[in-house]
């Protein structure tokens, strides 16, 4: 089924009232905003005779960010009533689900959700149909443990989810449902399949973990400074530490005694953007603070835009005081393997080439 045969979606509004109050009295509601934390949803409160009528949700509906960087399509089953903000979405069940959905299968929902996130981009968000048209499994197919979940189970089997995992926010909660029955789970209704149908690498499929400088020739660009440079909008980009427009702040003019970076490496800031990584499609300048990665062996555009993503992943570990520059050769990323325990590049291929934005991402 898909989820609009099943739930109502209802799409959060701009707040154009007076400022968010701090505290909750009884004339307000709760106003969310994206994020991939529980705690993190909350904004304020705000009077509800202020806001939109069709922005309230009830309570234990499932919230699902659709814009913000790092919270899309973090669903998650929302405990209290609440009025929902811009970006941000949920799903109400629908009246003749209404009565026999349990809570335990709004979180087995949400779960589901979550499991489809290599779905979305910052270019292709889970918005309207984008998100409703993800196919789930009916609400008869929803494994018992599931159903019968309550707020109040004890620590125990996939079905027993004590309430105070999801009290601690969704990234515990996610960690926790996943690392019980993962294999099963992913199989069933994660990457298995994408919005066509076509099939995608199994999320149980065998990982090891490998270090940048084993997979590329890892070099500290140029340190050129743009500001020194002539401009030429048909000159040749110049890449920086921006994580906009794949990294391209510009285009000057060629530099006779300087060769530009290889087309087909990838970029990486070692500052600013911290780690933000591009696949560079023409021979280019590199910035300050800017990484120049080299496949050692030949690898598709595809997979080096995959491995850009993974890269990007560790930018937590670093701010603009503890910038990655020495580190990056010794970050360690992911990698579906072959029996050789060698990275299986032909999955990652498949993978990236069955996502339905593909054509336009891999041209």
């Amino acid at each position: 089924m898909k989820l609009s045969e099943i739930f109502t979606l209802k799409n959060g509004s701009a707040f154009k009232g007076s400022a968010l109050l701090q505290e909750m009295d009884e004339a307000s509601v709760r106003f969310l905003r994206p994020s991939k934390s529980m705690y993190g949803l909350l904004a304020g409160y705000v009077d509800e005779s202020e806001i939109l009528e069709r922005t309230i949700i009830p309570a234990d509906s499932i919230v699902v960010p659709t814009n913000g960087e790092g919270s899309l399509a973090y669903a998650v089953v929302y405990p209290y009533k609440a009025a929902l903000g811009m970006d941000i979405s949920a799903l109400v069940p629908k009246e003749a689900y209404e009565s026999d959905m349990t809570w335990g299968m709004k979180q087995y929902y949400a779960a589901t959700i979550r499991a489809n996130r290599f779905r979305y981009c910052y270019a292709r968000k889970p918005k309207g149909r984008r998100l409703t048209d993800l196919d789930v499994p009916a609400p008869e197919d929803v494994p018992k443990w599931a159903v019968d979940a309550t707020k109040l189970d004890e620590v125990g089997t996939f079905s027993d989810t004590p309430s105070w995992v999801f009290e601690q926010g969704f990234d515990a909660a996610y960690r926790y449902i996943l690392s019980i029955d993962f294999e099963e789970f992913g199989k069933k209704y994660g990457a298995t399949t994408n919005l066509h149908g076509k099939p995608v690498f199994p999320l149980s499929l065998k990982t090891s973990m490998f270090r940048l400088d084993s997979l590329f020739e890892v070099k500290y660009g140029v340190n050129l400074e743009k500001a020194d440079l002539e401009d030429d909008e048909e000159g040749i980009p110049f890449v920086g530490r921006s994580a906009y427009n794949n990294g391209v702040t510009g285009r000057v003019a060629k530099i006779d005694d300087v060769p530009p970076q290889p087309a087909g490496a990838i970029s990486v800031a070692g500052g600013g953007s911290v780690l933000s990584s591009f696949v560079q499609r023409e021979p280019w300048y590199s910035g300050r603070d800017t990484y120049v990665l080299t496949p050692k062996e030949p690898m598709s555009t595809a997979t080096k835009t995959f491995i850009c993503e993974l890269i990007k992943n560790h930018d937590q570990q670093f701010s603009y005081g503890r910038q990655a520059n020495k580190f990056i050769p010794s970050l360690e990323i992911p990698l579906p393997i072959l029996p050789d325990n060698k990275p299986d590049y032909g999955a990652i291929d498949s993978y990236m080439s069955s996502l339905s934005f593909s054509k336009s991402l891999l041209r």
